[in-house]
Protein backbone atom coordinates (compact mmCIF):
# COMPACT_ATOMS: atom_id res chain seq x y z
CA UNK A 1 0.00 0.00 0.00
CA UNK A 2 2.70 2.40 0.72
CA UNK A 3 6.39 3.15 1.52
CA UNK A 4 8.12 3.72 4.92
CA UNK A 5 10.75 6.54 4.61
CA UNK A 6 12.91 8.50 7.01
CA UNK A 7 10.64 10.86 9.51
CA UNK A 8 11.57 14.00 7.75
CA UNK A 9 8.84 16.35 5.97
CA UNK A 10 9.48 16.01 2.41
CA UNK A 11 8.22 18.18 -0.23
CA UNK A 12 5.78 15.98 -1.44
CA UNK A 13 4.43 15.89 2.04
CA UNK A 14 4.63 19.19 2.21
CA UNK A 15 2.28 20.15 -0.99
CA UNK A 16 0.20 17.12 0.30
CA UNK A 17 -0.87 19.00 3.51
CA UNK A 18 -1.32 22.69 1.06
CA UNK A 19 -3.44 21.07 -1.16
CA UNK A 20 -5.63 19.17 1.52
CA UNK A 21 -5.79 22.56 3.85
CA UNK A 22 -6.72 24.25 0.53
CA UNK A 23 -9.33 22.15 0.67
CA UNK A 24 -10.38 23.00 4.05
CA UNK A 25 -10.57 18.86 4.61
CA UNK A 26 -9.09 17.21 7.66
CA UNK A 27 -6.73 14.24 7.57
CA UNK A 28 -9.78 12.17 8.63
CA UNK A 29 -12.10 13.90 6.60
CA UNK A 30 -9.04 12.95 3.30
CA UNK A 31 -8.80 9.25 4.80
CA UNK A 32 -12.22 8.25 4.70
CA UNK A 33 -12.44 9.51 1.16
CA UNK A 34 -9.31 7.72 -0.02
CA UNK A 35 -10.51 4.22 2.46
CA UNK A 36 -7.35 4.94 4.66
CA UNK A 37 -6.69 5.25 8.10
CA UNK A 38 -6.02 9.14 8.77
CA UNK A 39 -2.72 8.33 10.00
CA UNK A 40 -1.71 7.02 6.72
CA UNK A 41 -2.70 10.52 5.47
CA UNK A 42 -0.34 11.91 8.44
CA UNK A 43 2.53 9.95 7.59
CA UNK A 44 2.30 10.60 3.66
CA UNK A 45 2.37 14.38 5.04
CA UNK A 46 5.03 13.98 7.32
CA UNK A 47 7.64 11.84 4.80
CA UNK A 48 6.96 8.90 6.43
CA UNK A 49 4.98 7.16 3.50
CA UNK A 50 4.45 7.63 0.04
CA UNK A 51 1.20 6.82 -1.64
CA UNK A 52 1.09 4.69 -4.54
CA UNK A 53 -0.27 6.12 -7.79
CA UNK A 54 -3.64 4.72 -7.27
CA UNK A 55 -3.68 7.08 -4.30
CA UNK A 56 -2.30 9.89 -5.96
CA UNK A 57 -5.03 10.01 -8.57
CA UNK A 58 -7.62 9.65 -5.94
CA UNK A 59 -6.08 12.48 -4.37
CA UNK A 60 -5.94 14.41 -7.61
CA UNK A 61 -9.44 14.15 -7.98
CA UNK A 62 -10.70 15.14 -4.32
CA UNK A 63 -8.08 17.99 -4.08
CA UNK A 64 -8.83 19.05 -7.98
CA UNK A 65 -5.27 19.21 -8.84
CA UNK A 66 -3.51 17.21 -11.17
CA UNK A 67 -0.90 14.60 -9.84
CA UNK A 68 1.80 17.03 -11.50
CA UNK A 69 0.74 19.60 -9.31
CA UNK A 70 0.38 16.85 -6.35
CA UNK A 71 4.17 16.27 -6.83
CA UNK A 72 5.92 19.79 -7.89
CA UNK A 73 6.49 19.04 -11.35
CA UNK A 74 4.65 22.05 -12.36
CA UNK A 75 2.88 25.13 -10.22
CA UNK A 76 4.59 24.68 -6.34
CA UNK A 77 2.97 26.73 -3.72
CA UNK A 78 5.77 29.15 -2.79
CA UNK A 79 8.08 28.73 0.11
CA UNK A 80 5.87 26.45 1.92
CA UNK A 81 8.08 26.10 5.02
CA UNK A 82 7.58 29.77 5.05
CA UNK A 83 6.60 30.06 8.74
CA UNK A 84 3.40 32.70 7.69
CA UNK A 85 2.33 29.88 5.35
CA UNK A 86 0.05 27.88 8.24
CA UNK A 87 -1.19 31.56 8.76
CA UNK A 88 -1.77 32.53 5.21
CA UNK A 89 -3.95 29.20 4.74
CA UNK A 90 -5.76 29.35 7.51
CA UNK A 91 -7.17 33.12 6.59
CA UNK A 92 -8.10 32.07 3.42
CA UNK A 93 -9.79 28.45 4.53
CA UNK A 94 -11.67 31.07 6.89
CA UNK A 95 -13.37 32.64 3.56
CA UNK A 96 -15.84 30.52 1.82
CA UNK A 97 -17.31 30.42 -1.54
CA UNK A 98 -16.69 33.11 -4.15
CA UNK A 99 -14.69 35.40 -1.44
CA UNK A 100 -12.02 32.30 -1.23
CA UNK A 101 -11.86 31.53 -4.79
CA UNK A 102 -11.22 35.39 -5.35
CA UNK A 103 -8.55 35.05 -2.72
CA UNK A 104 -6.83 31.69 -4.02
CA UNK A 105 -7.09 33.46 -7.66
CA UNK A 106 -4.94 36.66 -6.20
CA UNK A 107 -2.25 34.32 -4.78
CA UNK A 108 -1.78 32.30 -7.92
CA UNK A 109 -1.71 35.44 -10.32
CA UNK A 110 0.73 36.78 -7.75
CA UNK A 111 3.01 33.58 -7.57
CA UNK A 112 2.66 33.32 -11.70
CA UNK A 113 3.80 37.02 -12.56
CA UNK A 114 7.13 36.73 -9.77
CA UNK A 115 7.94 33.04 -11.23
CA UNK A 116 8.57 34.63 -14.63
Amino acid sequence: MFEYHNGMENELGKLLRFYRTRKNLTQSEVGNELDVASYVISDYERGRAQPSVETLIKMSRLYEASIDELVGNTYVPGKVEDPHFDQLVKLVNSYSGKQRDVMIDLAMAVMRKTNK
